[in-house]
């Protein structure tokens, strides 16, 4: 699994269970390509220090969801790589960064998504995976 050097993973106490949970999402067709929102929702469930981001990829201006940590001031984002595969698999960055642009904080845009059949089906199906 490629993943960035940022040297994050010994300072973050849940980043084993982000791995874990990336390798097993991997198991579902297509991912990451549109599993963005699914996958921010599926990792706050289980690592509650984390938060639901969303805003903009801006290389390509796409809207896009990634995961908070406020305490470590940190944006953590699995599925990143659906954009380019020179991204890593997991890749955390500085909220200040040139990547995410946020736009909303614990994504109450996305509640309308959630009410929509195919977030229920591909959240069922995700979940299934562990």
């Amino acid at each position: 699994m490629k993943m960035n050097n940022f040297n994050y993973t010994k300072s973050i106490p849940y980043y084993n269970e982000l791995v874990e949970i990336r390798l097993r999402l991997e198991q579902a067709h297509g991912f990451p390509k549109g599993y963005c929102i699914e996958t921010t929702a599926l990792c706050v469930e289980r690592i509650p220090q984390l938060i639901p981001l969303a805003g903009v990829y801006m290389p390509t201006k796409s809207f896009h969801a990634w995961l908070g940590d406020e305490e470590r001031e940190l944006y953590i984002d699995i599925t990143i790589d659906q954009f380019k595969n020179e991204h890593d698999e997991i890749t955390i960055l500085q909220p200040i960064n040139d990547l995410l642009e946020i736009k909303e904080k614990n994504i109450k845009i996305y509640s309308a998504i959630e009410e929509g059949r195919d977030f229920k089906e591909n959240m069922r199906a995700l979940r299934r995976l562990f």
